[in-house]
């Protein structure tokens, strides 16, 4: 009794400094010293309540968890049932379940219940010897809801796997897809949440087919009361990503699509992370993007403004600082853009790409010419030693790099009264053969060039 007492208190003590769990009263010593004023400091006591207490919070994780799974829990009872062979207990149960289920919106974890909870019903008759029941019992359920729960697993694993393919050096086995793909087309089911999975893992899979992305847009709307808020969440979010990578391919028709859907999941306040009541990152600079490109400029204040205190606090400063450097960048304040691109913090290598891209944006527009060209020797040299970037992004920031250098040469002899228009369509015919980052934005450039000619 008398450990479990010392547990309770050092969790007492620890709890004082919630929520951030930063200072120096946490130190072993200091909270030995407050626990136990008239002792002397006891290492090996000391570690084995915190060895106590981390399994105390490490079971209390994993009971919330478990309690808030009710299918789970339902299914453990129906298991122990079986076990005991209360048989008309199991079943009562079963049937309570099944009624339940047909309660819940339809999604990739309900067909895998609805499966088990067919699956346990069919063991229940077996173990009543009920033969009649088990001849006349419809296995076509069982066998669907096990078939969508498969694919709507596979288009969703496999969608995440083609989304970050060109991120990173890594390449989809599309042999097994496209397989399972031939059998989704073939075997014809109608349900609408496996659906739109399918047309959305398309949209990745085949993104030059814009079909694909109509038919899941037609899906989303169609069917979107009968989502859950999570599974509404991440549709509007594919549909997002979507949007974006034909905003850069140069189909600007789409900033206005894109926007639609991220002012839908602010109306319904769908965007906050579900699980620990944070937003994500990405989505937020995302609609941040979304909403200054709309020339929403007004509302994206007011959403960075009031949604940045729900980012987690140790990327809070770069994503907001990122998503404003944006808006003042769009909005031609580049000075402003220049400020707040410098207080990004805690960058991964993304997130470092994406800096130096608006750095040679601001330095173009800022007209800095010899700051720009160390830019592009660091610029490259980062680009060409980072092995996390696939060799595909790699190639097209260095691409980049090269174009807008070209742009910034041109400029920088024209005022000095080398004005040379053939070397501008060049640099005009480069940048339209090539896939290249920032490209609508080097399309603006040139177009501002010969203007002025």
């Amino acid at each position: 009794m008398g450990i479990l007492t010392n547990v309770v208190k050092l969790f007492l003590e620890i709890r004082k400094y919630a929520p951030e769990f930063e200072s120096e009263g946490l130190e072993k010593e200091h909270l030995w010293k407050t626990m136990f004023p008239e002792k002397d400091y006891n290492y090996g006591i000391m570690k084995n309540l915190i060895f106590e207490l981390s399994n105390n919070v490490k079971k209390f994780i994993e009971l919330e968890n478990y309690s808030a799974k009710k299918f789970s829990s339902h299914l453990n009872i129906i298991e122990q049932y079986q076990a005991r062979r209360l048989i008309s207990l199991m079943e009562k149960q079963i049937c309570q379940t099944k009624i339940e289920l047909q309660k819940i919106e339809y999604n990739q974890a309900n067909s895998y219940s609805r499966f088990m909870i067919d699956l346990k019903y069919q063991e229940c008759l077996k173990m009543k010897h009920d033969a009649k029941t088990l001849l006349e019992y419809d296995t076509l359920a069982v066998n669907e809801n096990l078939t969508l729960f498969f694919l709507s697993t596979f288009f969703k694993v496999n969608y995440y796997n083609f989304r970050i393919s060109h991120l990173y050096n890594n390449s989809p086995d599309r042999h097994f897809i496209k397989n399972v793909l031939e059998f989704f087309e073939k075997a014809g089911f109608e349900n609408p949440y496996t659906e739109l999975m399918y047309y959305c893992f398309l949209t990745v899979y085949d993104p030059e087919d814009q079909k694909h992305y109509q038919k899941a847009r037609e899906l989303y709307f169609e069917n979107y009361h009968t989502f859950s808020a999570e599974d509404s969440l991440n549709f509007a979010s594919s549909l997002i990503d979507y949007c974006k990578t034909m905003i850069d391919k140069g189909y600007l028709s789409f900033i206005k699509e894109r926007h639609v859907f991220e002012k839908q999941l602010i109306d319904d306040n769908l965007i906050i992370k579900f699980g620990n009541g944070f937003i994500d990152k990405h989505l937020f600079l995302n609609i941040a993007r979304g909403a200054t490109e709309a020339g929403e400029h007004n509302w994206c204040i007011d959403f960075i403004e009031h949604y940045k205190f729900m980012l987690e606090e140790n990327v809070r400063e770069h994503y907001a600082n990122f998503a404003y450097a944006h808006l003042y960048f769009r909005s031609r304040q580049f000075e402003k853009a220049m400020t707040h691109l410098s207080k990004c913090v805690n960058l991964n290598v993304l997130d470092k790409k994406f800096v130096r891209g608006y750095q040679f944006f601001l330095y173009y527009e800022l007209n800095y010419y010899e700051e720009m060209k160390h830019l592009a020797d660091t610029s490259r040299h980062f680009i060409k030693n980072d092995k996390a970037l696939s060799a595909i992004q790699r190639e097209e920031f260095l691409k980049f790099i090269n174009s807008v250098m070209k742009l910034s040469a041109y400029r920088y002899l024209r005022s000095a009264g080398d004005d040379n228009a053939f070397r501008l369509n060049e640099i005009k015919q480069y940048i339209a053969s090539n896939n290249m980052y920032g490209i609508n934005w080097l399309k603006e450039k040139i177009a501002e060039l010969e203007t002025v000619n």
